[in-house]
């Protein structure tokens, strides 16, 4: 059953000028959605960042479409309109469309990434090490707890999904805790965030 819930969307800055074109469902088209995923070198975040998501002029250009069409559509008006990386165009988009994830949703499978994160790792690893070969007067300056800090960010990069995957299930298995944690949590600091 094909849903009719994609839409096809496009930005407009304080001009009128189109800088992006995308497709979504549900709340996708939120300018502050770009701003979620901290890309600071994507030229879409920092015109947003720059301009401020409240100025940002949102314009729906098809609505109650499939994804199918929604793709072919985001496509057809990037190509119409034109990128800026190709010199085609105003827009900020960096490929011209039709692909991508739906939903929020990852589109490559989990082997994919785990080799992905398997063939990083080594690079990872190698930059760290030339980092810290690098700055050895630095390290030497940090506490123990700074230098314990250096070593769970570099775990956290290579063994990322597993870290995330073993949160989600257990806010999944301990619903009740974690809610009563939250709320426990805003009670002792209702004052701070009242000022």
């Amino acid at each position: 059953m094909c849903k009719n819930n994609y839409y096809v969307y496009m930005y407009l800055d304080t001009d009128n000028v189109p800088f992006y074109i995308g497709k979504g469902v549900g709340k996708r088209f939120l300018p502050k959605t770009h701003l979620q995923h901290d890309l600071p070198h994507w030229p879409c975040y920092r015109k947003i960042k720059k301009m401020g998501p409240e100025n940002v002029v949102v314009s729906f250009l098809h609505t109650n479409m499939t994804e199918q069409d929604a793709f072919q559509m985001e496509n057809k008006w990037i190509c119409f309109i034109g990128r800026r990386d190709k010199g085609q165009g105003p827009l900020l988009n960096l490929t011209d469309g039709g692909e991508g994830s739906s939903q929020g949703k990852d589109s490559y499978s989990k082997e994919y990434r785990q080799k992905m994160n398997e063939k990083r790792a080594p690079k990872v690893h190698a930059y760290m090490s030339q980092w810290r070969r690098d700055n050895q007067d630095k390290i030497k300056g940090y506490s123990t707890s700074e230098r314990q800090k250096t070593a769970d960010r570099e775990y956290y990069l290579v063994h990322r999904d597993k870290i995330l995957a073993d949160a989600l299930e257990y806010r999944e298995k301990n619903k009740d805790k974690v809610r009563e944690y939250k709320r426990a949590y805003y009670l002792r600091n209702k004052e701070n965030w009242n000022k």
